[in-house]
C-alpha cells in the first residue's frame, strides 16, 4: 500500500456495514500512490459531496486526527485495481497501484466525462470508527 502519512480508518465492528458503489464520482486531491498516479488508498477518510444531478465528488476529509474523523462522511472501500477486474487484461496495464486514482483537479458542478465508479463505506456511527495512524518509519500502516 502506498500510504505514507496521516491516518487511515477501519471499523471496530462494522455491524451491517456494506460497501456501496457510486457510479459517477469525481476523485479530487488524493496524495497516496506511486509515482505516476496519485489518489486515495483504501481506508482513507473522505468527504463525499453530492451534486444536484445525482453525481458526486470525493475530497480529502479535513481535521482528521488520532482522536477525530473530522468532517469525513465515508471511507474508501476499494482501489481501482479491485473494482475493475472484469476488464480483459490483455487490453490494459495491470501493474497494481492499490489506490483510487484522482480524476480531476477542480470541483465539478455537474456530470463530467472523467467521473468513474467508486466503492465507499458510509460512516453511520462515528463511535464504530477505528482511526489508525500510519507509521512513518516504515511507510506502512500499524493495525
Amino acid at each position: 500500500m502506498f500510504v505514507k502519512d496521516g491516518y487511515v480508518a477501519d471499523f471496530k465492528t462494522g455491524y451491517l456495514q456494506i460497501a456501496h458503489p457510486e457510479p459517477l464520482c469525481e476523485v479530487i486531491g488524493g496524495t497516496d500512490g506511486p509515482t505516476g498516479g496519485k489518489g486515495y488508498a483504501p481506508g482513507r477518510l473522505v468527504k463525499v459531496t453530492y451534486l444536484s444531478d445525482g453525481t458526486c465528488h470525493i475530497a480529502a476529509a479535513t481535521s482528521v486526527s488520532a482522536t477525530s474523523i473530522g468532517d469525513a462522511t465515508h471511507i474508501i472501500a476499494q482501489s481501482d485495481d479491485s473494482l475493475h477486474r472484469a476488464i480483459q487484461s490483455e487490453q490494459y496495464n495491470y501493474m497494481p497501484t492499490n489506490v483510487l486514482k484522482n480524476t480531476a483537479t477542480v470541483v465539478p458542478t455537474e456530470k463530467t466525462a472523467t467521473m468513474k465508479m467508486v466503492a465507499l463505506w458510509k460512516i453511520v456511527n462515528q463511535d464504530d470508527i477505528k482511526i489508525i495512524p500510519v507509521k512513518h518509519a516504515t511507510i506502512s500502516v500499524v493495525r
